[in-house]
């Protein structure tokens, strides 16, 4: 929603973060990421569906989730550029940021209007699980309160 208000604004110079469960996978095919390569909240933007997991083309069938997951908002062309350039960073390992110009598709719902440009940053936030780890073994005290206030925060949604 805040996305769409942007555009509606007229605002051509966005920054996206995404805050993710699904750490991106550096092996990853940009342009058919499979089910754990990328949080879905993403690729639904650009009305990209994720393909099963170990590769392969998209389901046709309808996907149970994709009432959760945000409206195509830009061109499918435009993801697999937004994608490479997130794994890039990931690779050399750089946080994962990427910035793109994108187009936008007609959106009914949102009221978006096809052909809109803008340049995209997407701030991709994912958790960390090593760091995770290292406060799971810590012997602070501090540090596995932290860590339990973490969890509770990542199960409550």
């Amino acid at each position: 929603a805040a996305l769409a208000a942007l555009l509606l604004r007229g605002v051509r110079e966005i920054i996206l973060p995404v805050a993710a469960d699904t750490q991106i996978s550096v092996t990853a095919n940009p342009s058919a990421p499979a089910q754990g390569d990328v949080d879905p909240s993403l690729p639904a933007l650009f009305g990209v569906r994720l393909g099963p997991s170990g590769g392969g083309p998209a389901p046709e069938a309808p996907d149970p989730d994709a009432a959760s997951l945000p409206s195509p908002v830009f061109a499918h062309a435009h993801f697999s550029r937004v994608f490479e350039r997130l794994l890039n960073a990931k690779v050399h390992a750089r946080a994962a940021v990427a910035r793109a110009e994108v187009i936008t598709v007609a959106n009914a719902r949102l009221g978006i209007a096809e052909g809109l440009r803008c340049n995209l940053t997407v701030v991709y936030l994912d958790r960390n699980f090593e760091w995770e780890r290292r406060l799971s073994v810590a012997e602070d005290p501090g540090a596995k309160e932290l860590l339990a206030r973490v969890n509770a925060a990542n199960e409550a949604g």
